[in-house]
């Protein structure tokens, strides 16, 4: 149990650099994604909430019928008309979140890809001669790979997290850090 504790709290440690890494690539879809999340984090109460409603005015129309009065389809239909309103934005809110991760996960690859390269640009050719950093730089290679084939989803994915905090824990500390 206490195993599991300390790689939860190592895991959770490594989201405020994937978060700063993602934020340095693509503020913009950083942005745009918190913004239709938001967004499509408020459809569920509102189905439930007009639900409620039309549960009202169907058993208040109910109710007056029985008396003898007019049933005032008004009330019913405009409820239902808003929960199919509500629902096509949670359809549209899903695919434009869906279409925003597969680019921010294309711009935070690039950016991975970018770094690690003007980064081995700027070191001396004695340096690729090391076995030891000829590995670290392949490694760093095929895990800005692995960023473009996780599906675009740098902010929820494990293993991007995973990747990310080698990157930034192996790459930069022990090679670039001393030798820029």
């Amino acid at each position: 149990m206490r195993e599991n504790w300390q790689t939860f709290r190592r895991v959770i440690g490594y989201y405020p650099r994937v978060l700063k890494l993602v934020w340095e690539a693509s503020a913009r879809y950083m942005l745009l994604i918190i913004l239709v999340t938001v967004l499509s984090s408020a459809v569920p109460p509102a189905q439930v909430w007009m639900s409620k409603v039309i549960i009202d005015r169907v058993t208040e129309a109910l109710r007056t019928s029985t008396q003898g009065l007019p049933f005032d389809w008004y009330a019913v239909l405009i409820p239902i008309g808003l929960i199919f309103l509500v629902w096509v934005l949670g359809g549209v809110c899903q695919s434009l979140r869906l279409g925003i991760r597969e680019q921010m996960g294309f711009q935070v690859a690039n950016y991975v890809e970018y770094t690690v390269l003007k980064k081995a640009a700027q070191l001396d050719i004695a340096f690729y001669e090391n076995p030891a950093f000829f590995d670290q730089m392949e490694k760093a290679g095929v895990v800005a790979r692995k960023i473009k084939l996780s599906g675009g989803e740098p902010l929820l994915n494990p293993q991007v997290v995973e990747i990310v905090s080698y990157i930034q824990d192996r790459i930069k500390p022990s090679f670039f850090r001393v030798y820029s």
